[in-house]
């Protein structure tokens, strides 16, 4: 929560990040869904500026082009 709260919007230690807690922290009320809400927009916002969407994977013949 103090993640989301700070402006994190992503966590990539592991697949499935939220815990249990958290969940019920959201659907009780707890902590507010905007937060959660501005994080995925602000994601998917990035993921589509960057053409993901459209072009998910690289091109092998271009790994060392794009980096």
């Amino acid at each position: 929560m103090l993640a989301l709260t700070a402006g994190i919007d992503q966590e990539l230690p592991k697949y499935d990040c939220l815990s249990e807690l958290f969940k019920q922290a959201i659907l009780k009320g707890q902590f507010p869904i905007e937060f959660v809400d501005r994080a995925v927009r602000r994601v998917l916002k990035l993921k589509f500026m960057l053409g993901l969407f459209e072009e998910p994977y690289i091109k092998a013949d271009r790994f060392k082009e794009v980096l």
